[in-house]
């Protein structure tokens, strides 16, 4: 059996406008959504002589039957595609629920991406992918791509957006979430004046590195029903400007709330949960979290320091709290390459599709 491993990446909302209720019971939406670093793990595996899809979550609360979205696209995904094979999926959650982040709709996207990971990848697969991901819900075009995008219609319309700045991103999280459809529905009956968030600034702050512009242009107009339902979040937004954490809103239609820093310590002045050591194979490659080290050992499996090294211009780009980081380069001898057998763990005994960035093989 191959089992296959993916991250589905939540997701915050930087701006959200509402247009108008459409006749097909959504709304026309105009949003600016950027994927976080927070995800589930989800680990699918199909089955050889089974009868039936097994769902299960490390979550209890998670209801795991027909109705969760992650069963959902598998079940759309076999119908349009003739696939009959049955699957054995696990969610780990790390994605809180009813929080605005997007949790089940990455569960979803990603297990529509594991399933095309064996299509062929074509036009005509990508476009059936888009058409299924907007039947199960709004939010999961956008997690299929992960990438920065202003999002419209209802959410089937994604433009990518260029960030200038990787900015740090604290989450905080209330005990008592709120449902979208509740969140919508007290929406629909406000009748005061709303303040509107101007995307198309927001954009332009957000590739010039513009913080006052990107404070000026952010917003979710449905924040003021979520504060009513919840009076929580205003205050926790409230004390998020009292810290001087000026950029900072609610996603999605809550309850989370998340603020935006290029300094890690502003956001979190307590923690020291630094990355001292980071030992790893081909996401140090990818440039991963080599600013936040001051000793890196590289066991690179395709025995090639030239790609890390190459990485290390990322630096130059973002910046680092470290004067020196220091890069050694370790070759085993071939008692312990063979005891450790990373190249062939890796390559066959499970496949890790990276889709957070180029969607190739690890």
């Amino acid at each position: 059996m191959n089992t296959t491993v993916i991250r589905a990446l939540a997701k915050v909302n930087l701006a959200i406008d509402v247009l108008g209720k459409r006749q097909d019971g959504y709304h026309d939406i105009d949003m600016l959504t950027i994927p976080l670093t927070l995800h589930d793990s989800i680990e699918i595996t199909p089955l050889s002589d089974a009868y039936e899809t097994y769902l299960f979550c490390d979550d209890p609360t998670i209801v795991c039957d027909e109705s969760n979205l992650a069963y959902k696209a598998l079940d759309m995904m076999r119908q349009n595609f003739d696939i009959r094979k049955e699957y054995k999926i696990f969610i780990y959650k790390k994605i809180p629920v009813e929080a605005g982040l997007g949790g089940g709709s990455a569960d979803a996207a990603a297990i529509i991406k594991a399933i095309s990971h064996y299509l062929p990848q074509d036009e005509a697969t990508k476009k059936a992918q888009e058409e299924l991901a907007i039947q199960i819900g709004s939010d999961v075009p956008f997690c299929l791509y992960d990438k920065p995008s202003r999002v419209q219609g209802k959410g089937e319309k994604l433009t990518p957006v260029k960030i200038a700045y990787p900015y740090h991103v604290l989450i905080v999280k209330p005990e008592l979430g709120l449902s979208t459809k509740s969140v919508y529905e007290a929406y629909d009956t406000i009748k005061d004046d709303i303040r509107h968030p101007d995307i198309p600034a927001l954009i332009d702050a957000l590739a010039k590195d513009d913080e006052e512009g990107i404070r000026r242009n952010m917003g979710n107009v449905l924040s003021v029903p979520a504060i009513k339902a919840l009076p929580l979040i205003g205050d926790l937004l409230e004390e998020m400007d009292m810290m001087n954490l000026v950029l900072n809103g609610m996603s999605g239609t809550g309850s989370a709330c998340f603020a935006l820093s290029k300094d890690k310590k502003l956001l979190m002045p307590d923690s020291n949960a630094n990355i001292d050591i980071l030992i790893a194979t081909d996401c140090i490659s990818e440039g991963q979290n080599l600013q936040d080290c001051d000793y890196l050992i590289n066991y690179d499996i395709h025995w090639n320091p030239v790609r890390i090294i190459q990485r290390f211009g990322r630096i130059d780009r973002i910046g680092s709290h470290n004067k020196v980081i220091q890069l050694v380069n370790f070759w085993p001898d071939i008692t312990l390459d063979e005891y450790i057998n990373l190249k062939g763990r890796v390559e066959t005994r499970m496949k890790i599709v990276n889709l957070t960035s180029t969607g190739d093989d690890d």
